[in-house]
């Protein structure tokens, strides 16, 4: 789909980011600390939208047609950088 994006770890597909940035389909392998790294990558990946000027803001609000809250990659996005919000996790732009 245009404006779609694929996240690659490793050679394998980790996560979709739909053409919005609003809802992602993850992939994490089931056996840590794969699972852990994988997590960990894809939010790396997904803060440095932001970080990089690509995009001023990020919300996602589902993962795996689940409110993002209740994921595996919850505690990865906030340690990215990503604040909970009633909406899903959100991260913005430092203001220059």
């Amino acid at each position: 789909s245009v404006g779609a994006h694929v996240i690659l770890v490793n050679g394998l597909m980790a996560c979709y980011v739909s053409r919005g940035e609003k809802q992602l389909l993850l992939f994490l392998p089931d056996d840590e600390p794969v699972r852990s790294m994988v997590g960990r990558e894809v939010a790396r990946v997904l803060a440095s939208l932001v970080h990089d000027g690509t995009r001023r803001a990020l919300l996602i609000a589902e993962i795996n047609d689940e409110p993002a809250s209740r994921s595996p990659l919850a505690p990865f996005l906030v340690e990215h950088g990503f604040a909970a919000t009633g909406l899903g996790y959100q991260l913005r732009a430092a203001v220059r």
